[in-house]
């Protein structure tokens, strides 16, 4: 019977397989989403929260470092490229 369908009435199968693999694969997808992956997802975004906390921070550290570069500090990054001057 199924190959009376697909020889003689091509198109019409071939659109009734596809909405139906479609389907199957939506269901499919969506019972996996919600067994892996809003677990997944959850664990992931609290990663990288902790990631910008963590980076935040250093960028405030290093912030406050430079706010207290001494007058020797300058002066080394003087002589550093007195090299590249012609005397």
């Amino acid at each position: 019977m199924l190959v009376y369908y697909m020889y003689h009435r091509r198109i019409s199968t071939a659109i009734v397989f596809m909405i139906l693999f479609t389907v199957i694969e939506v269901v499919f997808a969506s019972i996996a989403w919600k067994v892996f992956g809003e677990n997944l997802w959850g664990k992931l975004n609290e990663l990288f929260a902790a990631e910008e906390i963590a980076a935040s921070e250093v960028d405030a550290t290093i912030e406050r470092s430079s706010q207290y570069n001494t007058d020797e500090e300058v002066e080394e990054d003087d002589d550093d490229d007195a090299y590249l001057t012609e005397e």
